[in-house]
């Protein structure tokens, strides 16, 4: 109950200093400074999510506020595309993971 009516207080608060904010006679140069860069950074972010929805870019696949991703696999061709690139197929190095070695069954 203590925790509900502090979070509504510090709601309140918040809610009545933006209000301030707000009315022209306390707009100074420091108000203005800050709601411009906390516009700037709203748009900036609409943006940024609106491209990474279109074509994902700086992230694996387009981001989502609820649910969980499903990260996307990269196909094999693709990899060996970009091997072939870096390197000849016959030049690239190739590495095979060996079997465990089981100790509890080997005789000393």
């Amino acid at each position: 109950a203590f925790l509900q009516f502090s979070a509504k207080m510090s709601l309140q608060r918040t809610w009545s200093k933006f209000t301030k904010m707000m009315l022209p006679t306390s707009w100074d140069k420091t108000a203005l400074n800050r709601l411009s860069w906390g516009i700037t950074v709203m748009v900036l972010a609409k943006w940024t999510w609106d491209a990474e929805q279109a074509n994902p870019k700086f992230f694996q696949e387009a981001p989502t506020i609820f649910g969980s991703p499903q990260a996307k696999e990269l196909p094999k061709d693709e990899l060996e595309q970009w091997n072939s690139a870096i390197a000849p197929k016959d030049q690239q190095l190739v590495w095979k993971t060996e079997k465990p070695v089981d100790d509890r069954w080997k005789r000393s």
